[in-house]
């Protein structure tokens, strides 16, 4: 959005995968739809780089690994 940097709009199945993890009380980690693990990617980059303060410096190496 236009002049909101720190604003993201994600689907539906992004926020229920989210709600997902938080309410793991077990060790399976649920199934994610191939669908939505680029734009829940995004959004874990996205938290990390805001908590960071900057990219993390493997960022762009990572994004490598994970493309294979």
């Amino acid at each position: 959005r236009v002049g909101k940097r720190q604003l993201m709009s994600i689907s539906a199945g992004v926020l229920a995968v989210l709600q997902q993890f938080a309410e793991l009380t077990h060790e399976a980690t649920p199934a994610i739809p191939p669908a939505i693990r680029g734009e829940l990617r995004g959004v874990m980059n996205h938290y990390l780089t805001h908590m960071l303060g900057h990219k993390p410096k493997m960022h762009e190496y990572l994004g490598t690994i994970t493309s294979s």
